[in-house]
């Protein structure tokens, strides 16, 4: 079994913006998950509460994982959180979103 999801990411373009599968994938499966510090990151969630961040440095990055190690209230506070903050992102529940904002435009009314 997976203890947590580490993924560190360089900064470009596409990782400025967009959250990857597997984060939302080991969320849905109750794996805390750590990331490399990006502006999606930290305009959507919060560190400590729903993830981790770290620097894109190995010390750092390192340093993150025996947080984790050591402290087993931390770890099971971002485990319990990971499915409610994946069913977020649900693609049903998404879709939903986009067709009613669809239909407040098609009305001329703000959305």
């Amino acid at each position: 079994m997976l203890d947590v999801l580490v993924l560190p990411r360089r900064r470009n373009p596409s990782t400025e913006f967009t959250i990857p599968m597997k984060v939302l994938e080991g969320w849905a499966i109750g794996i805390p998950v750590i990331v490399t510090d990006h502006p999606v990151f930290r305009e959507m969630f919060v560190d400590g509460k729903d993830l981790l961040l770290c620097k894109p440095d190995p010390e750092d990055l390192a340093s993150k994982i025996e947080l984790l190690i050591k402290n087993p209230k931390l770890r099971h506070k971002l485990s319990r959180r990971g499915p409610l903050l994946a069913k977020r992102f649900d693609y049903d529940i998404l879709a939903t979103r986009v067709l009613n904002a669809l239909k407040e435009l098609l009305k001329g009314e703000e959305v």
